[in-house]
Order: structure tokens, then sequence, then C-alpha cells
């Protein structure tokens, strides 16, 4: 039964965008079922354009999540 949980929250997101120019990141911690969901809600209701999802469940989602959030930058060495 859907009570509009993920539209109210993503039109705040995009209210926040929009009105206030608060432009985030935003967090949106839910299952992993749920996720896809989001993203195509957030595609089609707002104007949010930087939503990333990456599917770990893929090996091409497990590459891109280990590119480009699994980095270490150690800040000690120099040169």
């Amino acid at each position: 039964m859907g009570l509009g949980k993920t539209i109210m929250t993503l039109s705040l997101f995009d209210h926040l965008n929009k009105v206030y120019k608060l432009r985030g990141p935003y967090l949106i911690l839910a299952p992993l079922t749920t996720l896809e969901h989001w993203k195509k809600i957030a595609d089609e209701w707002t104007s949010l354009n930087s939503i990333l999802y990456y599917d770990p469940s893929s090996a091409e989602g497990r590459s891109e999540i280990r590119y480009w959030e699994w980095f270490y930058t150690d800040v000690t060495y120099k040169g």
C-alpha cells in the first residue's frame, strides 16, 4: 500500500534544491530492493539529475563502486 513516502521525501529534496539552493549531498539509506525504485521516481518527479545508483549484484556495478567510492589518499606522502 503506497503512502507516498518516496514522493514526499524526494519532493523535499527538490524543494531544498530549488528554493533554498541547498544542493546536498543527500544520502538515502534504504534496502537494496527499493533503491532502484527511488532512482526511477526521482528521475520522473524531480529535476535532481545527480543520482548515482550502482547495483552491487552485477559485476559492472561492483567495479564502478570500487573505482569511484573506494579510494585512499595518503596525505603524509609528499611527491
